[in-house]
């Protein structure tokens, strides 16, 4: 669609969610003054003000960007896995190999995994 006149001084992301018919020209140009006062972006005054959804924002977005776009709640992720995977990111760093009279000492994953399991 091409840009018209009156929504050339828009760019970026809300001249996408005008070209889109998500908001009018009028309307994102309030919240971009309403954003800034707040300082906040405008994506979080759209959202928070419930003018457009963040499902349809995140899609102009990655339509304008040139990014693809993941909805990590159509991925089914096993709870243990990730609770163990967060704790593996977390405890891991501090067990980095290291090198010791030539020899290449590996943190103990044994260790790290019933660590992950531990109940705090």
């Amino acid at each position: 669609m091409a840009v018209s006149a009156t929504n050339s001084a828009l760019g970026g992301l809300s001249r996408r969610l005008v070209q889109d018919g998500l908001i009018t020209e009028d309307a994102v140009l309030q919240a971009l003054k309403g954003a800034q006062a707040q300082r906040i972006t405008l994506v979080a005054y759209l959202v928070g003000r419930q003018m457009i959804e963040a499902r349809k924002i995140a899609v102009a977005a990655a339509s304008e960007f040139g990014v693809p776009l993941l909805d990590l709640d159509a991925i089914d992720i096993d709870m243990e896995v990730s609770t163990a995977s967060r704790a593996l990111l977390t405890i891991a760093p501090s067990l980095s190999c290291s090198t010791m009279m030539g020899s290449t000492r590996m943190p103990d994953w044994n260790l790290i995994s019933s660590m992950a399991y531990r109940k705090k």
